[in-house]
């Protein structure tokens, strides 16, 4: 018989809830069965909590095992590495290059998932592909001006690019090249993350003018300041941050390098190869004279020497920033999007920044 102390309703739950907790650990309570039901009852329910609480303690520690297994596998790996570059004598700089890059490279797949892991993704269709392909590695251009007007006017052209058609991701180790001033231009870069260095090359090559390229539909706007770390300059060349480009000229004109570029430390790049891009800016009519427009502008910028200077020509400056800059002026919600008054509009804002920055 249950005491007057005992009787309350939440006295009886806090004591059924505790009879249950203890038929799954080692606990006691003062509570057992009185007849054949009750002790049949309780049986059961140990049997029950038995096989629970051992599954669930058998799946914590095959959890362990494996997360185990998978340090030991990378330990022994790098174990390895480093035994294997002693051996072959490799010096101590490029050593220490290979076994740096290595960590960055492992630590960075532990975190982010790789694609080729999700096989289900194959049942997207192509174009359902290339958006998401878009928007999770190659997001960072519409940073760009033009980019971003693009993605206004018709985002399907930027989802074609990164079909492989002009949009590449490229991943430096430090000190690793990005061009060199004897290679032949054929792409723009973003940094999408680290830095990279560019230097202009020997002052004996030309640098001088240049004119448009022969493919007549492309044109120029260049990054958003807000989301772009400036170029900064460093002792021997100029650092170009995360969120920066080098040589959007290859897009609109023909062009030589004069100068290299190569990683300070672990950098991803984003590449938009010109062919490729200019393939795809052609399929739209309207994106195709508004690039052709921008391409005539860019090179007249480009080839006043009063307002670029040698080594600017193929990283972001503050000519090319200022045209971007009046791009972000103009709503397309507001404004008829012809491209004679697109190319109006545009001049007009760039002409009154100037006279406001005198």
């Amino acid at each position: 018989r249950m005491q007057p102390q005992q009787e309350s309703l939440e006295y009886r739950y806090a004591t059924a809830l505790h009879w249950s907790l203890t038929q799954f650990t080692p606990a006691t309570v003062d509570v057992h069965p009185q007849n054949m039901v009750e002790r049949t009852f309780a049986i059961l329910v140990l049997i029950f909590g038995l096989v629970l609480f051992s599954s669930f303690v058998s799946s914590i520690t095959a959890s362990m095992t494996q997360l185990r297994n998978m340090q030991e596998d990378k330990s022994k790996q790098f174990w390895l590495l480093r035994r294997y570059l002693l051996q072959k004598k490799v010096p101590q700089e490029l050593n220490f290059k290979v076994l740096r890059y290595t960590e960055y490279a492992t630590s960075r797949s532990g975190e982010a998932i790789p694609e080729h892991r999700i096989t289900i993704l194959n049942v997207l269709t192509k174009q359902l592909q290339s958006e998401l392909r878009f928007v999770t590695h190659f997001g960072c251009v519409k940073q760009h001006g033009f980019f971003k007007l693009v993605s206004v006017m018709n985002e399907s052209v930027l989802h074609m690019m990164s079909g492989g058609k002009a949009l590449h991701f490229k991943a430096l180790a430090a000190q690793d090249p990005l061009f060199e001033i004897m290679d032949l231009p054929t792409c723009m870069y973003f940094v999408e993350q680290g830095q990279v260095q560019y230097t202009q090359g020997h002052s004996g090559l030309q640098t001088g003018t240049f004119a448009p390229s022969s493919f007549e539909s492309e044109n120029f706007v260049p990054p958003d300041p807000d989301l772009i770390q400036p170029t900064t300059p460093t002792e021997g060349g100029i650092a170009i941050g995360k969120g920066g480009h080098l040589c959007e000229i290859v897009l609109w004109a023909n062009w030589k390098h004069v100068g290299s570029a190569r990683a300070i430390y672990e950098s991803n790049i984003v590449q938009v190869n010109a062919k490729g891009f200019g393939e795809c800016i052609r399929r739209d009519p309207t994106i195709d004279s508004m690039a052709a427009m921008y391409a005539r502008m860019f090179v007249k910028v480009v080839n006043d020497p009063d307002r670029i200077l040698d080594e600017e020509q193929e990283i972001c400056n503050d000519q090319t920033t200022a045209l971007a800059d009046s791009l972000s002026e103009y709503s397309p919600d507001t404004e008829n999007l012809n491209p004679k008054n697109f190319m109006s509009r545009i001049v007009a804002l760039a002409k009154r920044r100037d006279r406001g920055a005198s």
